[in-house]
């Protein structure tokens, strides 16, 4: 991907396609492998472009084969993307991460980034053209052998205590807060510390989270929704302490709960930090139902004002 990032503006522009949904590519500004920040850790790639409408979007990918997942590393890539904004280096920036399909699908991967992008989905675009694409044939032909080395190599570090902790936490969800449709867990790594809930309620796109190290359940909300339409729809019924910002390229509505450590002790012994994230988790749903039904009432208000 360095290599195409550096020199092939189909490949740039398919990509930012991909990636950024409203974000129509212009040109390339720089592209960095293996990108560190002293605190913040290590993107394997940045590419960094003009858009017409939006100025300089980043996009910081993590170029996974079979490596364990680190602890909150797709939060650091937020967090890596937010401070180049603040930092005037970007204006925007989308975090992504880019493996074989089979990793992206498996329980070692639960991390979420902005996009996921398959090598399966890489070795199609390469392979456009047929016979005459010579080159795109064999860059198509290199990532799936990396695919199969995913395949051939693919073995799992599950951690116990980390796996107990989640079914003990899927337990209590499923019995007392069923409405947040917390999915059946399977086996973790022990970095795996953030627990999803898809409602079907929410609009597309959205979910909540529960990040457990962190100490902080958020509702984010994805492609194309944007901070000012989350902030003027969900603002008026939000206590002051509950922030709304942006997240990389999602909008995110920010809880802060006590933080939960599942390496070091079982949820028997933490009950009350899980209880109060998943109490932060339903009052979240609660929000989002009620500021939807608000202004799906307030859309049919004004359908009958502005009838004829």
């Amino acid at each position: 991907m360095l290599e195409e990032f550096s020199v092939n503006d189909d490949f740039r522009n398919w990509f930012v396609s991909r990636a950024a949904e409203g974000y129509e590519y212009h040109s390339k500004v720089g592209v960095w492998h293996s990108l560190v920040d002293s605190s913040l850790g290590e993107s394997d790639i940045v590419f960094l472009c003009s858009s017409k409408l939006s100025g300089r979007i980043a996009i910081l990918i993590e170029n996974k084969i079979n490596a364990q997942p680190q602890p909150e590393q797709a939060e650091r890539y937020r967090q890596r993307g937010e401070k180049g904004v603040s930092k005037g280096h970007w204006n925007g920036f989308i975090t992504c991460v880019v493996a074989p399909q089979r990793y992206l699908e498996s329980s070692k991967h639960d991390q979420t980034y902005d996009l996921e992008m398959s090598y399966e989905d890489l070795a199609a675009h390469f392979a456009q053209g047929g016979a005459e694409n010579s080159r795109g044939l064999y860059k198509a032909s290199l990532i799936k052998e990396a695919s199969e080395q995913n395949r051939r190599g693919y073995q799992p570090e599950y951690n116990q205590s980390m796996s107990d902790f989640v079914t003990d936490y899927y337990a209590i969800a499923a019995q007392r807060f069923p409405q947040l449709e917390m999915q059946a867990p399977k086996q973790r790594p022990s970095g795996s510390t953030w627990i999803t809930f898809h409602p079907a309620v929410l609009p597309q796109g959205a979910y909540i989270c529960h990040q457990l190290s962190v100490g902080a359940v958020k509702l984010f909300f994805g492609p194309p929704s944007s901070l000012e339409a989350v902030s003027e729809a969900y603002r008026p019924y939000l206590p002051d302490e509950v922030p709304i910002e942006q997240a990389g390229n999602s909008v995110a509505l920010i809880v802060q709960v006590p933080r939960s450590d599942p390496l070091a002790l079982p949820v028997s012994q933490q009950q009350e930090a899980v209880l109060l994230g998943l109490n932060a988790a339903k009052g979240l749903l609660r929000l989002a139902q009620h500021a939807a039904a608000s202004n799906n009432s307030l859309q049919r208000r004004k359908s009958w004002q502005d009838a004829p």
